[in-house]
């Protein structure tokens, strides 16, 4: 699937983003104690940690931690074996709720009520931690520093683990009628 479909070069874009989050992922790991640690260093794709880069991701970094409970960073999630992806940070919190936030680094505004990619990381992550019975909430977070959004830099979306079930079966299906022979539509 997609075999024919040829890499696309990164724009300065996503180099930047790969390049917050991986500073995100290298203090929630534990590789470095703040995002400061990594000023003037370069990621692999040689894009350069500023200290403006810093401060935004360093909130983001602050906003998971103040949960407690069980952080896990750039992981790569399954939902089926047509749809997969890395996620940017989940918590999973003693009271039975769910955390999972994505970094946007970009300044194009993204939403966070019915986020497709999210709600696909979320299902995913449900099955890696073996969690459907024992999380009862759910929370979806969008973390934009850079993009001016009414409801401000970290907007969430609260639902139970019932209703993103319904989300996921719906991407499960639409994944299989894309890789139909003559699909209607194709992923991207």
């Amino acid at each position: 699937f997609g075999q024919n479909v040829p890499p696309q070069p990164d724009s300065d874009e996503a180099r930047e983003g790969t390049c917050a989050a991986w500073v995100a992922d290298c203090v929630l790991k534990g590789d470095a104690t703040t995002a400061e640690d990594l000023l003037d260093r370069t990621h692999k794709n040689g894009w350069l940690v500023t200290p403006d880069m810093v401060q935004h991701v360093q909130g983001y970094i602050d906003l998971v931690r103040s949960r407690g409970g069980t952080v896990a960073s750039e992981q790569f999630t399954r939902l089926s074996e047509l749809i997969h992806g890395t996620l940017d940070s989940s918590t999973a919190v003693a009271s039975g709720t769910l955390h999972v936030d994505d970094l946007k680094y970009g300044f194009r505004i993204v939403e966070v009520f019915e986020n497709w990619q999210l709600i696909i990381y979320v299902a995913a992550e449900l099955f890696r931690l073996q969690a459907w019975q024992s999380v009862q909430k759910i929370i979806l977070g969008i973390y934009q520093p850079r993009a001016f959004h009414p409801d401000g830099i970290y907007r969430t979306w609260t639902i139970t683990p019932a209703e993103l079930w319904n989300y996921a079966q719906i991407a499960i299906e639409r994944a299989k009628e894309a890789v139909k022979p003559q699909p209607i539509a194709t992923p991207g």
